[in-house]
């Protein structure tokens, strides 16, 4: 058997056509990544009132022939946390000029979630190479 690397998507359609037995490692393997991701994430946002890090969740989704698991934050201003705010400008009615700070953009996942998707793209090929596959990367 050969598997030719080219994304994950084709990676999807090449283990839907793999025994169960892989698939069951590859499923263990996604979940298990997915919540350490989560578990970075979490730990990477600071501690205010705790809602932004109660926010972090891990939705697993199974089916036949395919496994997936992704990381979301639900909280209400995870969007903010992440992305930050621009700096509002205004005049007050005596004519005082204010301007209001911006929030820097944290980027938590935009740091965090690369790693482990490239960490995960890496186990899985190696599981692959065990049961007998040879992987190539496509260049």
């Amino acid at each position: 058997m050969t598997v030719k690397w080219t994304g994950l998507r084709e990676l999807q359609a090449e283990l839907a056509t793999l025994p169960e037995d892989l698939s069951a490692d590859g499923a263990t393997l996604v979940y298990d990544t997915a919540d350490s991701a989560a578990a970075e994430i979490v730990a990477a946002y600071p501690r205010v009132t705790g809602d932004t890090r109660n926010g972090v969740k891990v939705r697993r989704r199974t089916a036949p022939t395919r496994v997936s698991a992704t990381v979301v934050n639900t909280a209400p201003l995870a969007f903010i946390i992440e992305n930050g705010t621009q700096a509002r400008h205004y005049v007050t009615k005596k004519g005082v000029p204010h301007v209001l700070g911006r929030m820097p953009a944290l980027h938590v996942f935009g740091r965090i979630i690369p790693r482990w998707r490239r960490r995960l793209t890496e186990q899985l090929k190696a599981i692959l190479v065990a049961h007998g596959a040879k992987v190539r990367d496509a260049g």
